[in-house]
């Protein structure tokens, strides 16, 4: 097991080759060659070792397994297989509570000061010419990926209720405005998943639980349930072919599912 600690601020998709001198502090965009020096160490290392190969991260880091997937099948033998589980990466592209887009805002300037273009999925730079910093979000990248890739995030994920729709409370403690707001998003996360949810080969879980990052604690991997099913189950049925098992679970609408929190 390989674990890669983040902290360039892009999801190892930056590479600014002068430093930047912030208010006395220097600073390193260079999360990109960050990515490709620890994968040749890996592979120099320990390379003729490796059977299979799971990229994985959580948030900033189920993003990165979005971004960098077809680029870590890139860099490992072709006969070694790659799969590929995004957890709570899967930020919407949505407008806040007041309609305005702003998340939209922070990564587009994201993308453009660490010049991230290079190092995102080239498939959607080229059929997103004017538009290239959506390469830099889940939703729009993920329809060029071509790894096999498990879609793990919550359908009321707790970051993005707080930072991409700015709601102020946590249901089911929200007035009816508020609690209309909290559906309405669930339902465009829905409608942003689409591609991998009807996608033949991608597995998919989406519960109703309101939470961020749930691969990483024994609970929600091994006890939450959708359909009768954990995302720890489905998960392994998707990666070993188990049609015993289904590969593709969705939840149904909050708060639906007695297993959460």
């Amino acid at each position: 097991m390989v674990f890669i600690g983040y902290c360039d601020g892009a999801s190892f998709a930056g590479y600014v080759e002068n430093p930047v001198n912030w208010k006395g502090t220097t600073l390193y965009f260079r999360g990109a060659k960050i990515l490709e020096v620890v994968m040749d160490a890996i592979l120099a290392a320990g390379g003729d070792k490796i059977e299979h190969v799971i990229l994985t991260g959580c948030s900033a880091g189920g993003l990165a397994t979005y971004l960098h997937a077809d680029y870590v099948r890139s860099k490992v033998p072709i006969h070694i297989p790659v799969h590929a589980i995004a957890d709570a990466g899967f930020f919407l592209d949505a407008p806040n509570v007041d309609g305005k887009m702003h998340i939209r805002g922070l990564y587009q300037y994201v993308f453009n000061m660490q010049k991230c273009k290079d190092a995102v999925n080239q498939d959607c730079i080229a059929a997103n010419p004017t538009e290239e910093w959506k390469c830099f979000m889940a939703q729009y990248t993920y329809p060029y990926i071509k790894t096999p890739i498990f879609l793990l995030n919550a359908r009321y994920d707790t970051w993005q209720l707080a930072h991409i729709l700015q709601l102020t409370c946590h249901a089911p403690n929200c007035s009816d405005d508020q609690m209309k707001e909290f559906e309405n998003y669930g339902n465009e996360f829905l409608n942003a998943a689409a591609p991998a949810i009807s996608s033949i080969s991608n597995g998919v879980y989406i519960d109703s639980c309101q939470i961020h990052c749930q691969s990483l604690t024994i609970t929600p991997w091994s006890k939450f349930m959708v359909g009768g099913q954990t995302m720890r189950d489905t998960f392994y049925a998707w990666l070993t072919n188990n049609s015993t098992v289904k590969s593709k679970v969705v939840d149904c609408a909050y708060p639906c599912n007695p297993t959460c929190y």
